[in-house]
């Protein structure tokens, strides 16, 4: 999603299942335009243990906040955080 590309381009369906489903294959983020925070959240997202997994407020709050790193804004321009959990800051 985040390359625009197809992930897994041109895999079946039971390879996709056996690969990303059964056996937690994830595709590598090598990519330089990912930064080190993006890569956490996706690793986080696809955390084989649930509870390890953002909710989707603190993975929200923190896509924004990579965007406004790429616009070149601050945290706290326009954004109300005092209600987020200090794990998500």
């Amino acid at each position: 999603m985040l390359t625009l590309k197809t992930p897994f381009e041109g895999a079946m369906a039971e390879v996709h299942r056996e690969k990303v489903i059964l056996g937690n294959t994830r595709l590598p983020l090598t990519d330089p335009a990912f930064t080190t925070n993006m890569k956490t959240l996706v690793a986080d997202c696809w955390s084989a243990l649930i509870d390890n997994r953002p909710e989707f407020p603190d993975a929200s709050l923190m896509l924004r906040k990579e965007i406004g790193v790429l616009r070149g804004e601050s945290l706290s321009h326009g954004m109300d955080v005092s209600s987020h959990t200090e794990k998500s800051l």
